[in-house]
C-alpha cells in the first residue's frame, strides 16, 4: 500500500523506515530524522469524553475498528 503512494518518496525510504522532515530552528536548516517507535493510540482513550454514554462509545469505537482495518 505504501509503495504506490503520491508522497511515498518524501517520507520513507527503501526499507519504509519512516523519516520525519523538521527544520531546525537555529540553521534555518532542513533535517530529516528516522522515527523508530510510532506506537498505535487506542481509539477508545480518544473518543471517551466526561458524561458520554458508554455504551454508545463503545458502539463508536467497534465501528471505528471495524474501518480502520488495512486488510479486511
Amino acid at each position: 500500500m505504501l509503495r504506490k503512494g503520491a508522497f511515498t518518496e518524501q517520507h520513507y525510504d527503501q526499507d519504509l523506515s519512516f523519516y520525519a522532515t523538521e527544520e531546525d530552528p537555529v540553521t534555518k536548516k532542513t533535517i530529516k530524522r528516522m522515527i523508530l517507535n510510532i506506537k498505535a493510540k487506542d481509539i477508545g482513550t480518544i473518543i471517551t469524553g466526561s458524561g458520554e454514554d458508554p455504551k454508545m462509545v463503545a458502539n463508536f469505537k467497534d465501528l471505528l475498528d471495524k474501518i480502520f482495518v488495512l486488510d479486511p
